[in-house]
This record gives C-alpha cells, sequence and structure tokens, in this order.
C-alpha cells in the first residue's frame, strides 16, 4: 500500500503543473485596468487607465472596440484583464449602445461607474482612481442620484430606453439623460439633486435654504 502511495504522487503533480502552465493565463502576464476613455465612435479609441499612474498608460484605435481594446494591448505586453473595471468614460453618447456587449464580452463588473465627458474633455492626464473617488463621494452627498452599469442597462432595456448617466460642467457633477444612440439633456446641478430625493436611494447628508439655514437630513 505504501508502494502506491508514492507513486501516485508524481502523478498528481505532473497534472497540477500541466493545469498551471504556458496554457493558463498567469497573474503576472495580465494588465489589470482601472479606467478606459472611449471617443471616435466611427473608429473608435481606447485610452486604459491603470491603478497606479496618474495618465493613460496605453492607447489603441481599431474598426471596432474589440480590435481597439487589442491594439491598446500590444504596448503593454500584457492580456487586458477587465473584469476589475471601476469607470468607462466617454465622449459621444453612442457608445451607450456599446455597454452591454462590453459588460457580457469583458465580463465586467455591474458596479462600474459610467460617465458621460462634455466635448473637448479628455482624461489621458487625468488619475481616474481619484476621479472614481469623486464619483462615488458625490453619490454619497446626494449630488448624484446612484447609478452604475448595471443600473444604466437596466434603465436602456426599460420602455423610455433612456439612462441617468454622470456628467459634469464646471461648476461640478450633473447627470445626462441618454438612450443608447443619442443624448437627450444634461440636467443642471439642482435638479440631479433632486432626482436623488425621488429615487429615494441616497438623500443628501445636509441642505442650505435661502436664508443660508443648515438643515441635517435623518430620514
Amino acid at each position: 500500500m505504501t508502494h502506491k502511495r508514492f507513486l501516485v504522487l508524481p502523478v498528481f503533480l505532473t497534472g497540477a503543473l500541466l493545469l498551471t502552465g504556458c496554457g493558463a493565463t498567469q497573474v503576472r502576464d495580465r494588465a489589470y485596468v482601472q479606467g478606459i476613455e472611449l471617443s471616435r465612435i466611427a473608429e473608435p479609441t481606447v485610452h486604459l487607465h491603470d491603478f497606479s499612474a496618474e495618465s493613460a498608460v496605453s492607447s489603441g484605435t481599431g474598426s471596432t472596440l474589440e480590435t481597439a481594446l487589442e491594439q491598446a494591448a500590444i504596448p503593454l505586453g500584457k492580456a487586458l484583464f477587465l473584469g476589475h473595471l471601476e469607470l468607462i468614460a466617454y465622449h459621444e453618447a453612442a457608445f451607450s449602445g456599446t455597454l452591454d456587449s462590453l459588460m457580457t464580452q469583458y465580463r465586467l463588473s455591474p458596479s462600474c461607474h459610467v460617465l458621460l465627458l462634455p466635448a473637448g474633455t479628455v482624461l489621458d492626464d487625468t488619475d481616474t482612481s481619484q476621479l472614481g473617488e469623486q464619483l462615488r463621494r458625490a453619490e454619497e452627498n446626494g449630488v448624484l442620484p446612484k447609478t452604475n452599469l448595471f443600473g444604466i442597462l437596466r434603465e436602456m432595456d426599460s420602455t423610455s430606453q433612456t439612462a441617468l448617466v454622470p456628467t459634469f460642467m464646471e461648476n461640478g457633477f450633473t447627470a445626462a439623460i441618454l438612450t443608447p444612440k443619442t443624448r437627450r439633456s444634461i440636467l443642471s446641478a439642482d435638479a440631479a439633486a433632486g432626482l436623488c430625493w425621488i429615487r429615494g436611494d441616497n438623500f443628501p447628508a445636509q441642505i442650505a435654504t435661502a436664508n443660508r439655514q443648515t438643515y441635517r437630513i435623518q430620514s
């Protein structure tokens, strides 16, 4: 019996080595992406942001969004992993129609933030980790209604086929009403904050009245 046990052990170890060999993508062979910026829907361009750099680490352009991502991965020399993606930012509302396929194909987190960028705004030299944290704080403080990738896709799949997507203006964050192809309107900051009350999922921590009295919201 003892002799048989020693024979089985090398076979087991050999099988384990084969399972973890060259055919599998190792952790060190993956590029973990924190945020992506999308532009030019007719010929998609992708800028990749990781968790440590304060600017884009790579870019790619292609005839489709998939090929643009493949091109962006080449300078990194690694396979892209988007499962930890925290932010998708884009300039053209038509990119809203690609969110569903992105989520399915690359197994994106349902809690990933989505951000519409104003015309002329780029994130090349932006710390997207910090930007994502600012979005979370805006939601926590009742400046923006709570939104995420899953919620936006669910709204676009509704009868109205519109969704509320965060964006920003000169004076701070607000929200835009988008369809899978177009932008309907940009809300004022007051209107966006008002939707926090209507939706009831993230009341503002406090409000100030016209006579500058401040009230803390408890319920």
